[in-house]
């Protein structure tokens, strides 16, 4: 099915600490290239934050923060590609029962859900005959995107993830969850932490002109002069 299944109340899987979750099913049509996604995820997992494990069958742990409703509301997920069935097995914390609508939009932005891959490759196969599969990994915040399209600019991904852990360690105070899934207890600092931490002293000129891009994009995103959205392109 190409819609959430029922949701259903059950124990926690093994590595998350906590028992109040929400179980969800999303569907997805074939093909769908899950071991080149969760690839693009695990090589720029910030620490702390996000993860994707190496078992047999692995799954995307994530920690977040979401307003609904007028409410911040902040927990973690857990997402496992169910190949096949063509799904993905979401797991939420009960502390973001009161924002799944938005969630599960989120989620099925993050990783490419809705794409019809029969159109896709009605126009692309000839030019990409090994690509039938992939899909566009977007995000689940579109300000943390920015901030780590920022980051990325003109070095590798493992140094970008280094600059991103770095950052979320700056402004870990705010980000301290009471229950974590398998040590992911930190959600990516909010907008107005980036600027007291891009706005900082650079280690050298191209550290200032990376913080300096950051901090003006952070300003023009808190005065609502930059709209950011939730796909990577």
């Amino acid at each position: 099915r190409l819609s959430p299944s029922a949701r259903r109340r059950e124990g926690a899987a093994p590595g998350v600490a906590d028992t109040g979750v929400s179980t969800l099913r999303l569907g997805y049509r074939p093909p769908y290239d899950s071991a080149a996604m969760l690839d693009f995820l695990r090589q720029r997992a910030v620490a702390g934050v996000e993860a994707v494990t190496q078992d047999a069958a692995p799954r995307i742990l994530r920690t977040l923060g979401l307003k609904a409703g007028g409410q911040w509301q902040v927990g973690w997920l857990s997402a496992q590609f169910d190949t096949a069935q063509h799904q993905l097995r979401l797991e939420v914390s009960d502390s973001l029962r009161g924002a799944l609508p938005l969630l599960i939009r989120r989620v099925r932005a993050w990783l490419d859900l809705d794409a019809d891959p029969q159109a896709i490759h009605a126009v692309l196969h000839a030019d990409f005959p090994h690509g039938d599969g992939l899909r566009v990994p977007g995000t689940l915040d579109g300000f943390e995107l920015a901030v780590r399209a920022v980051l990325g600019q003109q070095i590798s991904v493992a140094a970008a993830r280094t600059l991103a852990r770095r950052l979320r360690l700056a402004a870990q105070a705010e980000c301290l969850l009471q229950r974590h899934v398998a040590g992911r207890k930190r959600i990516w600092p909010a907008q107005r932490t980036h600027g007291d931490v891009l706005g900082g002293p650079g280690a050298d000129a191209g550290q200032r002109a990376q913080r300096s891009a950051g901090g003006g994009h952070v300003g023009a995103a808190m005065q609502g002069q930059l709209a950011v959205g939730h796909r990577a392109c």
